[in-house]
């Protein structure tokens, strides 16, 4: 059972880790209009991209909102060059640690993250009271979690 609720959450946060890393509210320091003067966003971001390409790491903060929905979701993720990270998302009282390393991706969510994921399935109090702060690992090879972790 631990392996299906993990699919459904991982996909949740990959869906997450996605949000936050298309919204970043920021990046880096001074002004941007001065740094980017005179590039057109195409040339910015193929800049963006070979720098995340030839970094040994990257960092990756930031806030997201869906259109029309109240709930921001903040993620906070370290990637690697061997696509190993470890992170988190919150969205209002909800939490989740991520963790991956090699092919092996762990979560572990408090009482609001598993309670959201598992919303409506049977078995949900059990399972929320099981799983709450408690890594939950998926298997290798788990199409659900391939690519979360991917710089």
């Amino acid at each position: 059972m631990a392996a299906r609720i993990l699919k459904k959450n991982a996909v949740l946060a990959a869906a997450l880790v996605c949000a936050g890393a298309t919204a970043l509210t920021g990046c880096g320091d001074g002004d941007s209009d001065e740094a980017f003067a005179g590039q057109s966003a195409d040339a910015i971001a193929a800049e963006a991209v070979k720098a995340t390409r030839d970094a040994d790491s990257v960092r990756i903060t930031g806030t997201s909102q869906a259109q029309g929905s109240p709930a921001v979701v903040k993620t906070d993720f370290q990637v690697d060059e061997k696509d190993n990270c470890l992170g988190t998302l919150s969205m209002n009282d909800a939490k989740a640690d991520v963790r991956q390393a090699g092919q092996n991706v762990y979560v572990r969510g408090n009482e609001r993250f598993w309670q959201n994921a598992l919303q409506g399935r049977p078995g949900t109090d059990t399972a929320v009271d099981r799983l709450q702060d408690k890594w939950v690992k998926s298997e290798p090879g788990d199409k659900s979690t391939q690519g979360m972790c991917d710089k």
